[in-house]
């Protein structure tokens, strides 16, 4: 099973996900942001590619989270009151999921990482952004050098 661990992530990830986590947490209190993905092995990878949920295979092409220290992770955020993970919560709002989530893609790219929510990096949210093909508003990792 994928890891939740951030400390298995690339220390500067490790930083930023603390970062994050602290400011979306007072700026939003009645949710919580956790990891939900850190690690993932070449075989759980596989999966993820089958079911369309990835682009890397974990055979031919290695995601960011197959490696430790991981290049990447996962997060996801949690109504504080009772745990619920948002994208499960029959009835909660679209829009605010997805400006709930945009907050954290923002600070992303503020502090230099790239976002799932925008892989093409033309500033246009993957659901919208025909150009898109992966929407995975969850991901963040490490811009390559």
């Amino acid at each position: 099973m994928a890891t939740r661990d951030i400390t298995q992530a690339d220390p500067e990830l490790q930083q930023f996900f603390a970062f994050a986590k602290r400011t979306f947490e007072l700026e939003f209190p009645e949710f919580s942001y956790k990891p939900t993905c850190v690690y993932r092995s070449p075989e759980e990878q596989l999966v993820e590619f089958k079911a369309g949920r990835s682009n890397c295979d974990g055979e031919k092409k290695l995601s960011n989270h197959n490696t430790l220290p991981t290049k990447a992770f996962d997060g996801g955020i949690f109504r504080r009151s009772d745990g619920a993970y948002i994208d499960t919560i029959l009835g909660f709002p679209a829009s605010y999921r997805k400006a709930l989530y945009a907050f954290i893609w923002l600070l992303a790219e503020l502090k230099g990482f790239r976002a799932g929510g925008d892989w093409d990096g033309d500033g246009i949210p993957v659901d919208v952004d025909p150009g898109e093909h992966l929407n995975d508003v969850y991901h963040l990792e490490k811009r390559k050098p």
